[in-house]
């Protein structure tokens, strides 16, 4: 069914366009061949699933009204075609229902508190407990919350474990998440390296350097954590200038010797570990020289693209912008249909040769011509282009009205796990790039595309500087940053969530072990050889808005697009100074 509404709605976006004019008749039923009978079919189907439900269920389910709504729906089009155009944000919804209840059924559970086993003729009794039991068992449950540790995660270490010293761990995930890391911790740390792991969940955004948050307050108070997981990638840097976290690039290797007699333990230095990441994400937690983070997670940045829509328009893929400005989207826009790019300036702008910052990290580098260009190309993909400003790519690609554009991982596990109907009819390829030309080490020439892009790292591990216990750390997150851990933490996580949860570990071998399609992971491990991340520096965490500003000025109010770059860059070279000026570092004259 889900299938079928996604084929109508493509088929009607195709001759219609995404938003119909709805005085105007398509003749629906006529320029679309079996539309009628697929309406026929749904609605055959939608009142079979109700009867099913109203006959299994003891009580009809809510999604059971649903079926009967998108029936009666689907009946008032069937009989007058007319109003399809008027309503053709109908479809959309009734796909998105069955597509919600569909991904709803696959992550159900079936949980039973006991069960009788006996014969046929026995005769169960429902019994229920009594006002006293029921007033009992409130009654703890009360008392308990007064001293239960609700942020603790319970452990499963055997009692023989010889524990030598505890560290205190701050991870900002959800509760399953954190006791499988817990659980891990218990079964292949601890036993071998003597040092035990308290696990304390914090909400997501606590466990960062901006505003006051769990993290800020216990640094403050001379109570932070030995660790913190699942930090934002802006705080290693902003924790370093404060001197409030240890540089990771001077911890060596060492040999644990198991108190539990289970041998020794190889903890590696951070030059045997640092290959296990991308080289370049290490470019935004690295600070005065210093490297402040492991990596946990990363993200990904490819451009996907229905195969079914590109093929029945005849585009090929864009392997350049070029391309893509010049053929694909004007094919596009002659159906009805967009191309979907987030607003993104990183990619462009090193694409075109830019640069975030001066090689001192003191200015801006928006003030270049590289920089220009990319702005002003950046720009004109919505002030010339028509390229929507704000859009649920999700949604839209789905439904076929946006069959290309630029996602991350995100778009990657929502298009495979809530979108049944699009198995097969997508894929994803490298961002398309800029041609280019270059001489080999015999000073030939050749041409390629330059695909470089940012926005890599996600989310990192930091050791505090308050922690007493540093070397103990330090063994704690090269072992959780392991390829062993991290593939076996991301098969325990997507067992027990689903797909949905799937571990975009930062670990690269870990991360090619996962279950992707054999086509994806070779675009997604090619995209790593053009990542390039924005370096770390002080007051970079303005840049963004200030950019924000400048394209609001161009695309919101039609300004000039060199007046609004070089305000940006006045006002960005404004807060990078003042920020130096803070921490006694030398200010270049203007």
């Amino acid at each position: 069914d889900i299938a079928t509404l996604s084929d109508m709605v493509l088929n009607i976006t195709l001759v219609a366009g995404s938003d119909p004019d709805p005085n105007y008749d398509y003749r629906f039923f006529k320029s679309i061949p079996n539309l009628e009978n697929q309406f026929k079919e749904l609605v055959a189907s939608m009142e079979w699933k109700y009867n099913y439900l109203k006959e299994t269920s003891d009580k009809i389910p809510a999604m059971a009204n649903q079926f009967l709504s998108i029936r009666d729906q689907l009946n008032e089009l069937l009989e007058d075609p007319f109003l399809i155009a008027k309503r053709f944000a109908d479809l959309n919804t009734a796909q998105t229902n069955l597509s919600t209840y569909f991904q709803t059924l696959q992550q159900g559970m079936m949980c039973v508190d006991y069960f009788y086993v006996g014969p046929a003729s026995e005769k169960w009794e429902n019994e229920k407990s009594n006002i006293f039991q029921s007033m009992y068992t409130m009654w703890c449950d009360f008392k308990s919350s007064f001293t239960k540790d609700y942020d603790n995660v319970g452990g499963v270490m055997d009692e023989d474990v010889v524990i030598t010293e505890t560290l205190n761990v701050c991870v900002a995930r959800g509760t399953e998440w954190a006791e499988l890391i817990k659980e891990l911790a218990d079964e292949s740390f601890t036993p071998y390296t003597g040092i035990a792991v308290d696990i304390n969940i914090v909400p997501a955004g606590q466990l960062s350097s901006n505003g006051v948050n769990a993290l800020m307050l216990a640094v403050t108070s001379g109570k932070a954590p030995d660790v913190a997981m699942g930090v934002d990638i802006n705080s290693p840097g902003e924790f370093a200038i404060r001197d409030a976290v240890y540089d990771l690039s001077q911890f060596e290797g060492r040999t644990i010797e198991s108190p539990s007699g289970l041998g020794t333990y190889e903890v590696k230095g951070f030059n045997e570990i640092k290959s296990r990441f991308v080289e370049e994400i290490f470019d935004v937690y690295t600070y005065n020289g210093g490297i402040y983070a492991l990596p946990e997670t990363m993200e990904v940045n490819v451009l996907f693209y229905r195969k079914d829509v590109l093929s029945s328009l005849g585009i090929n893929v864009p392997d350049t912008r070029q391309e893509l400005y010049d053929y694909v989207m004007p094919v596009l826009y002659q159906n009805g249909l967009e191309f979907y790019f987030a607003r993104d300036f990183t990619q462009i702008l090193f694409q075109n040769g830019g640069s975030y910052y001066t090689e001192d990290g003191m200015r801006s580098a928006f003030d270049t011509a590289e920089a220009y260009e990319a702005f002003k190309e950046y720009t004109e993909l919505f002030t010339h282009l028509d390229v929507e400003e704000t859009a649920n790519f999700y949604n839209r690609f789905r439904d076929g009205v946006m069959p290309i554009g630029v996602g991350t991982f995100a778009t990657y596990l929502q298009l495979c796990v809530a979108a049944p109907e699009l198995a097969g009819k997508w894929g994803i390829a490298l961002l398309p790039g800029v041609e280019k030309t270059g001489v080999d080490e015999n000073g030939n020439e050749y041409t390629y595309v330059d695909r470089t892009a940012g926005a890599l790292a996600q989310t990192c591990d930091i050791i505090m500087k308050q922690s007493t216990k540093p070397e103990a750390s330090w063994a704690f997150i090269e072992w959780w940053t392991s390829a062993e851990v991290q593939a076996l933490y991301a098969s325990e996580v997507e067992a027990l969530q689903g797909a949905s949860a799937r571990w975009n570990t930062a670990n690269k071998e870990a991360f090619l072990g996962l279950d992707w399609d054999k086509d994806d992971i070779e675009v997604i491990e090619q995209s790593w050889e053009w990542a390039q991340e924005v370096p770390f520096v002080l007051g970079g965490q303005y840049v963004a808005r200030h950019l924000t500003n400048a394209w609001t000025s161009v695309v919101v109010s039609g300004g000039d697009v060199r007046e609004a770059l070089e305000e940006a860059v006045k006002q960005i070279n404004r807060e990078l100074r003042m920020k130096q000026e803070e921490y006694g570092f030398s200010v270049p004259e203007e």
